[in-house]
């Protein structure tokens, strides 16, 4: 995050694997309010207006919106214009659309076209276009990882002064280095095919580098390093090599449980039952009202808190009536929720440490970024 400059305006590209959930990310990790662009379908009341807009949320519509909806995209850019004029972040999702895939798709030219419109406007603003991506590793699974890579500023003094001569041509210019920037800083697999071996192999890395139960931030980059250096490897090898090395490795279905977890079982599972109802009912919720897979982490997450909130006051005003002290009842949920998840977090640890074990050669490789193909069994 301290690529992103916070003392001039800036335009942050960013890929968009999931519906929501790289804004709650960018938001609540970096020091400076930022402002989005999103999908502008989703504002279809004045209440939801209002409330997008306290989040810093902006419309921007497509050609499938409809033509009325188009026109009000001048708003939208003269808003945007405003703000970088003020020195604001904000925020455009660079591919158009949001899909839920490890690749980076073609950045469109709407970004561009919003920087030369405000520099076209305020001629002497600083602004600067930083590359971003964002890549999750399960993104609907409950405590998986995202690494979030940022790449250096795209200066554009060069580019706009093209543009004042030959528009089109600064415009797809500018597109194609937002991209190649962008391209470093997502995990791209070519093939859906290859996907199979690229969740194993990244498995691999996980167990060479496995995250700490705390803190949950973690700024060295090594994973992302390892798992982008295995995306690059498995696109350049041929399908003879992609099946032999998927059988050589081994991942056991099953570890028994240590000393350490077996100690905590009780308390974990008492963690697990009284956090049982809120996380259920959220999960519901999601699977019976998304219909389009990038959307079901965020209504996950959405509706999790806000039931978690309403199940939390329940408690504190049974605890209450029941001459419980609330403190203690809530400090329970809380507690005892966290040991669950450090139980299975010693069980993941466990579980890495065996695949380690097993998997010492391919290991190796994917430490020294040497070729698979001469893995042996």
């Amino acid at each position: 995050m301290d690529r992103i400059p916070v003392d001039r305006p800036v335009l942050i590209a960013s890929n968009h694997p999931s519906a929501f959930l790289e804004a709650c990310l960018l938001a609540t990790h970096f020091p400076k309010s930022l402002h989005f662009l999103v999908r502008g379908d989703i504002f279809i009341n004045k209440f939801v207006i209002w409330l997008l807009a306290q989040l810093h949320l902006t419309p921007i519509y497509r050609f499938a919106d409809g033509f009325k909806n188009l026109r009000a995209n001048e708003n939208t850019f003269s808003d945007c214009y405003k703000r970088l004029k003020d020195k604001e972040i904000i925020v455009v999702y660079a591919e158009g659309n949001t899909t839920q895939e490890k690749r980076l798709r073609p950045i469109q030219k709407g970004l561009a076209k919003i920087a030369f419109g405000a520099l076209d406007i305020y001629p002497d603003m600083d602004l600067c276009i930083v590359p971003l991506g964002v890549n999750y590793t399960h993104p609907n699974d409950f405590r998986s990882e995202v690494f979030v890579e940022v790449g250096m500023p795209i200066e554009l003094e060069s580019y706009f002064q093209k543009y004042k001569t030959e528009s089109q041509k600064a415009i797809t210019e500018l597109t194609q280095e937002i991209e190649l920037k962008m391209k470093p800083l997502v995990i791209h697999i070519n093939k859906d095919e290859d996907l199979p071996l690229a969740e194993k192999l990244w498995l691999l890395a996980k167990s060479i580098a496995p995250e700490s139960f705390w803190p949950v931030l973690d700024r060295s980059g090594e994973r992302f390093a390892l798992d982008k250096s295995i995306s690059l490897r498995i696109n350049d090898m041929d399908e003879k090599a992609k099946t032999e090395l998927q059988n050589k490795i081994l991942i056991p279905l099953q570890i028994p449980a240590s000393t350490g977890t077996a100690i905590i079982f009780i308390p974990a599972m008492i963690g697990k039952l009284i956090n049982f109802l809120p996380f259920t009912i959220a999960t519901q919720i999601a699977k019976s009202k998304v219909k389009r897979i990038e959307f079901f982490a965020s209504v996950l997450v959405g509706s999790g808190m806000f039931i978690y909130i309403l199940y939390a006051t329940v408690i504190a005003i049974l605890s209450h009536a029941a001459d419980i002290p609330v403190v203690m009842a809530l400090g329970s949920l809380v507690i005892c929720g966290l040991i669950y998840l450090y139980r299975d977090h010693l069980l993941v640890k466990q579980k890495l440490s065996t695949i380690r074990q097993l998997n010492g050669e391919i290991i190796k490789k994917i430490t020294d970024k040497g070729s698979f193909d001469s893995v042996s069994l």
